[in-house]
């Protein structure tokens, strides 16, 4: 048993042992108010317990399968209101924990399937449907370097150049206009080939918030149902140039047209991982992913 499952559960049954403390302490009071008989009493503490012992049933019969059965939206009668915020303080820890545990899980089973070299989408999905942030491009977290572990999207941005296999990264630059209308940011794919990354290549661009519509048609995407809360997820990356070093030394540069355009769409964000999927008109059906992490993948 876990340490937040063992607090959970102890404070579960403090809690149910007041309660019936409390519903036998009335029922003594009534009974000797009204002066009944001494079955009448033990038939009418009976009565009392039933709801009690039905209460301690379901708060163990919940406490394996997360706790699900105590989570009620008000408190139960003989709890105090200062006892029951705690009590669902604990609870809410012990879904944390749980959530965490499920995200490692996912973590591990994901970088498996990239050692073993086979798809790990299904998991890529499970894992995004654990998000714990509703609106990852505005946390602080999304910004900085991204390594990327993971990409069915081709070359260089897998992190292969020709016939070299190098690590790729991703830099989206923070840096904020004090207009209110939104304003270019740069992005950086970064390849590099070791030892000594003495071949690199590195792809620049600039990212602003989506508008929602299509970048083949610039018809609104079907996919979508409201613009309103886009820029909390999605995001347009135009691409300027490709430039190629050996040795730190620039031997091809392209620059590309003004309407290279992708539409990015973070799908998870944690302190550690991040997972966005990028498509070339912002259509659901052609879209990449890349699974990224602030730690570096070892070659």
């Amino acid at each position: 048993m876990s340490k937040n499952t063992g607090i959970v559960f102890k404070v579960q049954m403090l809690e149910a042992g007041l309660h019936i403390k409390k519903m036998r302490h009335h029922a003594d009071h009534e009974t000797r108010t009204h002066n009944t008989q001494p079955h009448e009493r033990k038939r009418e503490c009976t009565r009392m317990d039933r709801p009690v012992g039905i209460f301690i049933f379901l708060t163990f019969l919940g406490w394996p399968f997360n706790f699900s059965v105590s989570a009620f939206s008000v408190a139960p009668s003989g709890l105090s209101s200062r006892r029951w915020r705690r009590w669902t303080l604990v609870k809410l820890s012990a879904t944390q924990a749980t959530r965490e545990s499920d995200v490692s899980v996912l973590q591990r089973r994901i970088e498996e399937c990239i050692r073993r070299k086979q798809d790990p989408e299904i998991h890529l999905q499970a894992l995004e449907a654990c998000n714990p942030n509703s609106s990852p491009n505005t946390s602080p977290g999304f910004f900085g370097q991204w390594h990327v572990w993971y990409t069915d999207c081709p070359p260089p941005s897998n992190g292969q150049l020709g016939p070299f296999q190098g690590t790729a990264e991703q830099v989206i630059d923070q840096t904020s206009s004090e207009s209110n209308e939104p304003q270019p940011r740069s992005y950086r794919n970064l390849l590099k080939v070791p030892p000594n990354d003495w071949l690199t290549a590195t792809l620049d661009g600039v990212w602003t918030e989506w508008d929602g519509l299509l970048l083949d048609t610039q018809t609104l995407s079907t996919d979508i149902t409201s613009t309103k809360d886009l820029y909390k997820t999605h995001w347009k990356v135009t691409f300027l140039q490709l430039q190629i070093a050996l040795f730190g030394i620039p031997i091809f540069t392209k620059q590309f047209d003004a309407d290279t355009s992708r539409v990015w769409r973070t799908t998870y964000l944690d302190d550690e991982i991040r997972i966005v999927r990028a498509g070339k008109t912002g259509r659901l059906e052609d879209e990449v992913v890349f699974y990224t992490r602030r730690t570096p993948k070892d070659i």
